[in-house]
């Protein structure tokens, strides 16, 4: 019993005291506007002139992990309030109304300003002014117009913080650069009256550069095979930072045609390999060497001289190659060529296979993956005949409808400018996946329009950029680890090309399967592990890069 008595006593405190420090707020809040202002002006009359003047933060001695990207800036500013007050004749109840014009309170302002029992007298004494002939008068409520209080604050506006950038000189983002490279370092002032006093670069662990002026132009150091990070902060009059951004570079001495000169990051992700920009690792040195991987700018650097057996079919059923010489008319029964018929159309086929290089390269440049390896693609796909009928699949890249689903997934601005004159911007910010199944479906039907175009091979290199994008996720998501830090980079484009070819699922199971049993990672490992039908996936990378070379 004891015990229960305790706990009512603790409980009945408790409220008495819960109750007292509502009362208290209440008093607080209920205390006349006309007397805060009055204090207020009180404490202004010993600053009359305030002068707009920022509040800074002063700079650490050590870059902050989140420096601030906005400030706070405090400047002056005068409110006129016109002060009414409405008083009771019978009990001792006063209220103060302000105003910022001179017309008289409303309903409304007496319900704000008074609370809910003197609106309701205020609404009484209305209705009592307006019934005419009363006997008795009307008393109660008087209105009375006190005077003009003028009310300097100090008001806090926040402000955009110090922006950094960095911006080439004399090289590209990525390729060989025959002289020094340089990289200039600045930053914004968004506030007119400041301005960025200096910048500070650090260049991997060891070597720190203090620049006061800027911007500041900066001959970049050589680097070993795997790079360096470099990041950099700029520094403003008004006494704050940037935020603190890094990238990554590396710049070798390259045979004798000068500097490998590459970055990785903003803001050049538009202007390096689409590889690079998903995959966020330099390529070792010997990869540079490979074929299929050596940038190609002339049509005839890209020539390539296959015997496709069904093209050559296809060219010798329509009549543009004669056969009458072979003894099976060319022809294998799956209106492929036989070998006579190889021969018979081979000038042909070699002239419709680079017959499209220009186009070729200039599509690889857009979608930014290597030339060779985009005109790999199409040859095993289609043999540069587009007019196969296959459920599903179209043009020479054999695009499929899920095909198009990643690419739209991965590339933004190809999602953008299809979806913007659509949906228009509002509803297309939000990305592709957020978008229901018909809106969806819509957008990759306008995709798949550029089939037949002078666009199509530029979707078809943005659709292998997007399968590397999905290549380098599935093994972070998998693995945990970058994709640097397991494969090369040819082992990751075979992988790209699988996912090109079979889609994420197959490939993506398999490489769950393959990390869980072996720890490590390669497309003759991964193609171990396709389930089912997805073998089929097995060989079709090494073809690709057979046909590029």
């Amino acid at each position: 019993m004891r015990k229960s008595t305790g706990r009512k006593s603790s409980w009945r405190i408790k409220l008495l005291l819960l109750l007292i420090l509502v009362g208290a707020s209440f008093i607080l809040l209920r205390q006349p506007r006309g007397q805060l202002l009055s204090a207020q002006a009180a404490l202004q009359e010993q600053d009359p002139e305030p002068t707009p003047s920022p509040s800074p933060t002063p700079l650490p001695t050590s870059t902050p992990a989140f420096p601030q990207d906005y400030r706070t800036l405090l400047y002056s500013r005068t409110n006129v309030y016109h002060h009414w007050m409405l008083t009771y004749w019978a009990e001792e109840i006063e209220c103060h109304i302000y105003k910022t014009d001179l017309s008289k309170p409303s309903d409304e302002d007496v319900l704000g300003y008074c609370g809910n029992t003197v609106y309701q007298m205020w609404i009484d004494q209305l209705v009592c002014e307006e019934t005419p002939a009363r006997e008795e008068p009307c008393t109660g409520l008087t209105l009375h117009y006190i005077d003009q209080l003028d009310e300097k604050l100090k008001v806090s506006i926040k402000l955009p913080g110090p922006l950094g950038y960095v911006e080439l000189v004399n090289c590209p983002a990525w390729g060989v650069c025959e002289d020094y490279p340089l990289l200039t370092f600045g930053g914004y002032e968004p506030l007119q009256n400041q301005s960025i006093d200096g910048v500070q670069i650090f260049l991997g662990d060891e070597l720190e550069v203090e620049c006061d002026v800027v911007p500041c132009t900066l001959k970049m150091p050589l680097t070993n095979a795997d790079g360096m990070e470099v990041s950099f902060f700029v520094t403003s009059t008004y006494g704050d930072i940037s935020v603190r951004k890094t990238f990554y570079m590396r710049n070798i001495v390259y045979h004798e045609q000068g500097y490998l000169f590459q970055l990785i990051e903003d803001p050049w992700r538009s202007q390096i390999p689409a590889s690079a920009a998903h995959w966020d690792f330099f390529p070792a040195l010997e990869t540079l060497e490979i074929p299929w991987m050596v940038d190609v700018t002339n049509p005839e650097e890209l020539a390539t001289y296959h015997d496709y057996a069904l093209l050559a079919g296809k060219l010798i059923l329509r009549g543009d190659v004669s056969a009458a010489d072979c003894e099976d008319g060319g022809l294998l029964a799956n209106e492929a060529a036989s070998a006579c018929g190889v021969e018979a159309a081979k000038e042909q086929v070699y002239q419709v296979q680079n017959s499209f290089d220009a186009e070729i390269i200039n599509a690889a440049q857009e979608s930014r993956v290597p030339p060779r390896l985009l005109k790999g693609v199409i040859a095993q796909e289609s043999q540069f005949w587009n007019g196969w009928v296959i459920e599903g699949e179209y043009g020479y890249g054999m695009l499929t409808d899920e095909g198009v689903d990643m690419l739209l997934n991965w590339d933004i601005r190809t999602f953008l400018d299809l979806c913007i004159p659509v949906y228009g911007e509002l509803n297309c910010a939000w990305g592709y996946g957020t978008f229901a199944d018909y809106p969806q479906a819509y957008l990759r039907g306008l995709a798949l329009s550029d089939v037949g175009t002078e666009n199509e091979f530029e979707l078809i290199g943005r659709t292998l950029a997007a399968a590397a994008g999905q290549a380098g996720q599935i093994v972070h998501n998998v693995t945990r680890y970058d994709p640097g830090d397991l494969l090369s980079y040819k082992e990751m484009w075979l992988i790209s090309l699988g996912i090109y070819h079979g889609g994420g699922g197959c490939v993506g199971t398999a490489i769950e399967d393959a990390w869980d049993e072996e720890r490590e990672l390669s497309w003759g490992i991964i193609s171990e592990y396709l389930p089912g039908e997805c073998q089929t996936i097995a060989t079709y990378p090494y073809m690709v890069l057979r046909y590029g070379e």
